[in-house]
């Protein structure tokens, strides 16, 4: 009999040594709406806060997107005049014999 009750003390503390984790993954701007419900419980006005800064930081990735194909454009007609200059130099060139 006391290995019955040896092995159910074994049991048990096994049991209380588990060990769950949970683990959740978010990608957005926004948070999940029950962090938001549980911001609006903690402070009236702070899903109106968060509501404003996502509204201004996708306005300032928008300006850099922007900027950056602006950019990028000027970079490509500058490469394309330029290629065409050498052809045009290149063709002057060959009809000058050299």
């Amino acid at each position: 009999m006391s290995n019955i009750s040896d092995s159910r003390e074994i049991r048990e503390q096994s049991d209380m040594a588990e060990l769950h984790i949970r683990q959740t993954y978010h990608q957005g701007i926004l948070p999940p709406p029950e962090q938001l419900e549980k911001y609006a419980l903690a402070h009236p006005d702070a899903v109106k806060t968060i509501l404003e800064m996502v509204s201004r930081q996708l306005q300032i990735d928008f300006e850099i997107q922007k900027s950056q194909q602006e950019r990028f454009a000027f970079v490509e007609r500058s490469n394309f005049d330029l290629a065409n200059k050498r052809v045009d130099m290149s063709g002057r060139y060959a009809r000058q014999g050299q």
